[in-house]
């Protein structure tokens, strides 16, 4: 930790209310706001910002057209400008705006992602384009947002009233509020306004044009690893020649299919130079005495990052405990500990649910997880009901699903199927509680699942990691005793069949540091097969895809092998759509999280006539 121990060429009084915002619950919210105004004002300050839509939230999907709700959400506005008065503390404020005179862009009421500022019981006059409150200029319409469905801008208004640019930039005016008692100007931006590089409209810039000195840009900036470097790279870009507050909130929201950290990193900077940071995921009031955080590294981010999640999603669905089924491998393994870490061993039930294929090895080390853990363990051996399927479905329809040998899918699935369908469902309904899903994003990808079977639970902490971050994060827990090398040093293997016998030296069919490397860019980095083989043709793939050997012969036999297996997993990626639809949850840490960003069809693999004539090519060499 370091702390600042100069501010005197920085305003002071500036406090930063770092909350953790609660979609949909505006009281809620309203009481957080409430107690850090008087944390604020306790600490000597004049002035506490808060986030972007800290009444309503930001992830709250079409409830922003249900007028009712919005009038709602707006009206406490009117109770923060009284708490002003009462509690004798400015406040800057992210809140939606509502104009029912005029139409949005989508024929609904028009509604606004405005800042709002307030002191003594009064708004505060924030210029001509609108005088008690500032709209978002720039709605982002990408990733995770979707402001355009929603918001009209200050842009709108500014294209609607026939304004040029030019003219547009002198309404971005200051605030004036008093700070230790003088008259300070404050110029106000919302989020987007600041990530400007791709949008005409400069708002930063035009408040510097305007002569700022002082802006608050109050953000709800979702969490994704390595994001925090590129912030922190525009804010100090913005911040020469300024001082700039930078207000993110922390906790967890969703659209849905993805479960949405956000980290907070709440900051000031001066003339470009951070000067103080709040800690990741935490709440808190900040100001410029407090410390300038370290930051942590990125595999402890994702730690910190995951943990988190899965305390608040329990906490958002009103369940304490969790059961997961643990095999001994890394990924339950790891959920595990991840689930321990977040809820306490108290609230963590584990079931290894064994067959005549898991190994004394696996089972053992499962065993040896939960006393490490100190989680309640259960044994649930299912090989009496998989056989009771087995014959069964054999009886009904007079076909043979074979036990032995090939073309045991039929056979692995009916054991997948027993161990969530009956296990793990049962035990979370007896101990009132959700199971988890333990797939990772290589897996999902692949369709290396069973519907019903693997693909179910209440939501996945893994879905959005790669497989070598899990074992990084496996690494993590081992290095302090959590949990037992064994699991990182023994081949993954699913042990549905003689076919997966680890004491055979067999187990999962994946490369998985060519399979990660594969999967990311396809999917990540949004490339086609034709990509892949013309760096491949051009000797440049092994340093693209940034693994560690040569593709031919480091992981392929040959240049026919490669071209069949990325075809092959091509076919996989489009095949398997349908698994990831009806799949739960995950906890969104990647640029790319499936399903809101990454938004998939079901359709056929398709390659293209370049990527044919590139293959021939290779074949040919």
């Amino acid at each position: 930790m370091k702390s600042l121990t100069s501010t005197s060429a920085l305003e002071t009084g500036i406090a930063i209310g770092q909350m953790s915002i609660i979609a949909g619950d505006p009281e809620a919210n309203f009481q957080t706001i409430v107690s850090m105004m008087r944390e604020a004002k306790s600490q000597g300050n004049s002035i506490l910002t808060l986030p972007e839509l800290c009444i309503s939230g930001y992830m709250i999907g079409d409830l922003f057209k249900d007028l009712a709700f919005m009038k709602y959400c707006e009206s406490f506005n009117q109770k923060l400008v009284q708490l002003t008065k009462e509690l004798g503390i400015g406040l800057i404020w992210g809140n939606i705006a509502i104009d029912a005179s005029k139409k949005g862009q989508h024929g609904d009421f028009r509604l606004f992602n405005a800042v709002f500022a307030a002191e003594g019981g009064s708004l505060v006059d924030q210029g001509k384009l609108f005088w008690d409150f500032r709209p978002k200029t720039n709605l982002p319409n990408y990733g995770m947002f979707d402001d355009k469905r929603y918001f009209t801008s200050t842009t709108d208004e500014i294209q609607e009233r026939g304004m040029t640019v030019e003219q547009a930039e002198a309404y971005f005016t200051p605030v004036e509020m008093l700070i230790k008692g003088v008259k300070t100007k404050i110029w106000l931006a919302i989020c987007e306004d600041m990530w400007d590089d791709d949008y005409l409209f400069k708002p930063v810039d035009w408040l510097k044009n305007n002569g700022a000195s002082t802006i608050v840009n109050i953000s709800a900036s979702p969490f994704w690893l390595g994001k925090w470097r590129i912030r922190d790279e525009l804010l100090t870009r913005h911040s020469q020649g300024v001082t700039m507050y930078y207000i993110n909130h922390v906790g967890l929201q969703n659209n849905g299919k993805n479960l949405v950290p956000f980290d907070g990193r709440s900051a000031i900077y001066h003339d470009g130079t951070k000067v103080m940071q709040a800690p990741s995921f935490e709440v808190g009031v900040f100001d410029i005495q407090s410390s300038l955080n370290d930051d942590l590294s990125d595999i402890q981010m994702l730690k910190t990052a995951l943990t988190t999640s899965i305390k608040q999603f329990m906490h958002q669905i009103g369940k304490r405990k969790i059961v997961i089924g643990l095999s001994g491998w890394v990924d339950s393994a790891v959920v595990t500990a991840l689930c321990v870490e977040a809820l306490g061993a108290d609230n963590v039930i584990t079931v290894n649910m064994p067959t005549v294929h898991n190994s004394s090895l696996t089972r053992d080390i499962a065993r040896d997880i939960a006393e490490r853990l100190g989680v309640k363990y259960l044994v649930a051996p299912i090989q009496d009901a998989v056989d009771m399927t087995r014959l069964e479905l054999e009886a009904m329809t007079g076909m043979q699903i074979p036990t032995s040998g090939s073309n045991l899918l039929t056979y692995e699935n009916i054991q997948a199927r027993d161990r969530s369908a009956r296990i793990l469902s049962g035990l979370a309904s007896l101990y009132d509680a959700v199971f988890t899903n333990n797939g990772n994003k290589v897996e999902a990808y692949e369709g290396y699942a069973t519907l019903y079977g693997d693909v179910s639970g209440a939501f996945a902490p893994l879905g959005d990691l790669l497989k070598w971050q899990v074992y990084e994060l496996a690494q993590i827990y081992a290095s302090v005793g959590m949990l037992p090398e064994s699991v990182i040093s023994v081949r993954p293997s699913a042990e549905l069949s003689e076919n997966q016998d680890i004491t055979q030296g067999l187990g999962d069919p994946f490369m998985y540091e060519y399979q990660d490397a594969l999967d990311t860019y396809l999917e990540d980095y949004q490339r086609n097969p034709e990509d892949v083989v013309r760096a491949f043709a051009q000797g440049t793939l092994q340093a693209s895809l940034g693994i560690s050997k040569p593709i031919v012969p480091g992981y392929f036999p040959t240049a026919d092998a490669f071209i069949l297996h990325l075809e092959a997993t091509w076919k996989r990626h489009f095949i398997s759509v349908f698994k990831g639809i009806q799949s739960p949850p995950n906890i969104a840490v990647a640029r790319r999280p499936r399903w809101y960003i990454h938004r998939e069809s079901q359709l056929s693999a398709k390659l293209t006539d370049t990527y044919r004539e590139l293959v021939a090519r290779i074949r040919n060499t």
